[in-house]
């Protein structure tokens, strides 16, 4: 009965697997896939950060009223508000001239 792996071949890949097994396991596991991000240096990560000041500003979104933004305007500004998100429709009103409602 003739062998389908010579002694050599044997001898050759049973070396192979002594010396992979005695390197580490990181070592080993660059050379089977691609790193998924480049290295990086984190030692920024290291030292808290600081918070920053905070000044938290609220407004309102003039969707509520139903496309009559004028209005949601002069109620929101009433309020106390000191923003509003208009939807697109109001530069048909507006355009290229906004200004305060009266």
């Amino acid at each position: 009965m003739s062998s389908l792996l010579s002694r050599r071949s044997f001898i050759v890949r049973l070396g192979t697997l002594a010396a992979a097994s005695a390197l580490p396991l990181d070592a080993l596991a660059g050379a089977f896939e691609p790193a998924l991000y480049p290295p990086a240096d984190l030692s920024y990560f290291e030292r808290p950060v600081a918070p920053a000041p905070a000044k938290i500003l609220f407004g309102y979104a003039a969707i509520t009223w139903g496309g009559n933004d004028v209005q949601a305007i002069k109620d929101i500004s009433e309020a106390g508000f000191r923003g509003i998100q208009l939807r697109a429709n109001i530069l048909k009103e507006f355009g290229e001239r906004p200004k305060s409602p009266a």
